[in-house]
């Protein structure tokens, strides 16, 4: 994956590493994980010893990674961290506190965490990851800022194929990541591992055929691991245009009470759908996310649903639901009249 942000390489061979960083880009998750294993590990990142497998599985006593637990980073987060950095580390010379999606800071965790930023231990260093700097100007101000370079879609690919990953595997997963190497995160520490990913999308192939709509829409949940939940999300599209109305009110129930997180999730699938679909429309087949499934796409296309005309006007309009859904009051109508409009424009 990514390798580890030059200013921290240099800081980690020169001995000097600051008391906070701001890492932002898609990859910073991805390129935080590279620099642990070469601060970390004996070996300078082997990936089999101890260290690396308690990195690996986020269970390395001197790393401490804080993630938001529902929508925002609460203020009793940064004080449980405020408790801990009181003592030094266990298994090496420096603690490493590791804040993911820091824009999602609320306000008073944002202030409470500003005090420990400004006076930290000497074994201390933080790490924010952000792919959106919408964070409070002070806090901006006491971190060293790495802005990390998008990568490529070639590179993605190339990366996965030396990890052993096979051309099929890798089609599966470009389509998964839709360029997005963060998403990688939704997989297991060490996962996916080649060889076994097809088998597993297979599986929940067939288990997801034997469920009815509610039903799938439950797989969607963020506790699913990453071929059942795109599996699921995909598979709820392709069902939608051929559903009766009463069956659509079933789906927009379910899919209502998702948490925000699966609910957002399959958002992202179904513009990402409709985006190939316009594309496709073009022939410009070499920019399809979704290229495992090329076949359902032309046949979706041929089908006429919709047309190249309205395609635009459908892809924005999704684009505003993804961003005001979490807001809706009512979000059973807000699901039923998008399911409705995605359906048949007639209906």
């Amino acid at each position: 994956m990514p390798l580890a942000p030059e200013l921290l390489e240099t800081a980690l061979a020169q001995g000097r590493l600051s008391h906070a960083y701001l890492l932002i880009g898609a990859s910073a998750v991805q390129s935080t994980r590279v620099f642990l294993r070469r601060l970390y590990c004996p070996s300078g990142s082997c990936g089999h010893c101890p260290t690396c497998r308690k990195l690996d599985r986020d269970s390395h006593p001197d790393v401490r990674w804080l993630r938001k637990g529902n929508k925002r980073i609460g203020i009793e987060q940064i004080r449980r961290l405020q408790r801990d950095a009181l003592y030094p580390p266990s298994e090496s010379a420096r603690k490493i506190y590791l804040i993911e999606e820091a824009e999602a800071l609320s306000l008073e965790a944002a202030n409470s965490l500003l005090k420990l930023l400004e006076a930290p231990p000497p074994y201390l260093t933080f790490l924010l990851l952000t792919a959106r700097p919408r964070l409070l100007p002070t806090i901006i101000s006491r971190c060293q800022i790495i802005k990390l370079p998008h990568l490529s879609r070639a590179e993605l690919t190339r990366q996965l194929a030396q990890r052993g990953f096979s051309s099929e595997e890798l089609g599966w997963l470009m389509a998964f990541l839709q360029d997005r190497p963060e998403r990688l995160e939704r997989f297991s520490p060490g996962q996916p591992l080649p060889g076994e990913l097809l088998e597993q999308v297979q599986q929940a192939q067939s288990e997801l055929a034997e469920l009815d709509g509610p039903a799938l829409v439950q797989k969607l949940s963020p506790d699913e691991v990453p071929p059942r939940q795109r599996e699921a999300a995909l598979a709820l599209l392709s069902r939608l245009p051929g559903l009766a109305t009463h069956e659509l009110l079933e789906i927009a129930l379910a899919l209502s009470k998702l948490l925000p997180e699966a609910l957002g999730y399959w958002l992202e699938e179904l513009l990402a759908w409709q985006r190939d679909l316009l594309l496709l429309s073009y022939g410009r087949t070499e920019l399809i996310w979704n290229c495992d499934r090329l076949p359902e796409l032309e046949r979706a296309l041929g089908e006429g649903r919709r047309s190249a005309a309205e395609l635009p006007k459908l892809i924005a309009e999704l684009e505003l639901s993804r961003t005001d859904f979490e807001s809706n009051a009512n979000r059973q109508l807000w699901v039923e009249a998008l399911l409705f409009k995605l359906c048949s424009p007639s209906r």
